[in-house]
């Protein structure tokens, strides 16, 4: 993988990182999953900083961009780390134009490797943090404010999705932070989508809705983008009981809408949408099946036809969070429970596989602990799947014990 390439390179960017070249996999997981990266604490002096990935984009199979952050011990701020595979090596790419986050939270898109973005949050516009954004031309990065309005009260900016259909064209969505919501969770979900020229804000709902966040978004192309509204926040929010998800199809000019819940199937607590045409998408989640005393909930999805729903649950122990396309019509996804970073939940992420009608688990040997899977990313026209997250807790297999790592896994 051009090692010593590999190290120059993370040395003069100040972060250290181990490749990991052919990591076992289980014999009996067919497709398996490999550790390709593991992104350490910078420098021995900062050996107590967390690494955590939190985004990955893929648009080719040789072209792969992750971004994270590392946490200071120190302050409140968390500085950007950006990794790029080639089809060869993996480098990292320390932004010029920094953008930093409150939260270790940074949401990346690309369309190739001479456009890329990155997204960071503002947690609390009241001390000063601003939602940026960090462009890469493939020769420097840019930077500039992402104008959010302030509305019905709103305090800071969350971002959850991001994605880049095209050359200067990139969608981005999150949540306005209104406390007071019927769910007690952030508020308003919003788009922003930049065309080249000029970016524009589309808000869905009200501090009154119980749908607080864009939690998702799918772009097959510039005209047909599915994106997901859910009180599900992905690894830091609760499901409600009753929840509402909107699900939002883009053909170009505008939204179309669709309010699921309250009466209208599928009833479930949704994390991600995966588009498949411009009538047909899956969502991934927690499904519930009417039944005695209330029904029953179960980790699962739900496929809509263009016409009808159509609900399957895998034997998985917590909720199917991020999700793509296998690339051969099936689905790979991520069961997980809720948890804030700072907990101490042991069981680490499980892959699950969808095809021919049932869902499979897929381990991952190679690793051990305490692990996040946060986003998944499939390159177009193949079935090359990567996965971005980190082992907070970890020891054996290809990853060691420390603070906190961020972890590159793949397959395909």
């Amino acid at each position: 993988m051009g090692i010593r390439r590999l190290w120059r390179a993370l040395l003069a960017s100040g972060v250290a990182v181990s490749a990991v070249a052919g990591a076992p996999v289980s014999a009996a997981a067919v497709p398996g999953w490999r550790v390709d990266l593991v992104v350490h604490p910078p420098t021995p002096d900062r050996a107590s900083d967390p690494v955590t990935l939190t985004s990955v984009a893929a648009p080719g199979a040789a072209d792969v961009w992750a971004a994270g952050a590392v946490s200071s011990a120190s302050s409140r701020d968390s500085s950007p780390v950006v990794v790029h595979w080639n089809g060869r090596t993996w480098r990292v790419l320390r932004p010029a134009a920094p953008i930093t986050s409150g939260t270790a939270q940074f949401e990346i898109a690309a369309s190739g490797n001479a456009d890329v973005w990155l997204f960071n949050e503002a947690p609390s516009r009241r001390l000063g943090d601003r939602p940026m954004w960090a462009h890469w031309d493939g020769r420097a990065w840019t930077r500039g404010a992402l104008a959010v309005p302030v509305v019905s009260g709103g305090e800071g900016v969350l971002i959850t999705a991001a994605a880049a259909p095209g050359p200067h064209d990139v969608w981005v969505g999150g949540t306005i932070d209104t406390p007071g919501t019927p769910t007690a969770l952030p508020g308003i979900p919003f788009l922003m989508h930049y065309n080249g020229r000029t970016w524009r804000f589309y808000q869905f709902g009200g501090a009154s809705d119980s749908l607080p966040a864009v939690t998702s978004i799918s772009a097959l192309s510039p005209s047909d983008i599915w994106a997901l509204a859910s009180p599900a926040l992905p690894l830091f929010g609760v499901g409600v009981p009753n929840p509402q998800n909107l699900l939002l199809h883009w053909n170009g000019n505008a939204w179309r809408r669709m309010l699921l819940g309250r009466g209208r199937a599928p009833l479930g607590n949704f994390y991600s949408v995966v588009g498949q045409s411009a009538r047909t998408a899956w969502l991934t989640g927690t499904v519930h099946r009417p039944g005695p005393h209330g029904g029953t909930w179960a980790p699962g999805a739900g496929y809509w036809n263009g016409a009808r729903w159509t609900l399957t649950s895998a034997a998985a122990p917590y909720p199917l969070t991020s999700a793509v396309s296998d690339g051969h019509g099936g689905l790979w996804a991520v069961s997980q429970p809720n948890y804030a970073p700072e907990s101490e939940l042991a069981p680490p992420a499980g892959f699950w596989h969808y095809a021919d009608g049932r869902w499979a688990h897929v381990p991952v040997p190679a690793i051990s602990g305490w692990d996040i899977v946060v986003q998944l990313a499939r390159a177009p026209g193949t079935a090359s799947v990567w996965a971005a997250g980190s082992a907070l807790r970890s020891g054996s297999g290809a990853v060691p014990r420390g603070p906190g790592t961020g972890l590159i896994l793949g397959t395909g």
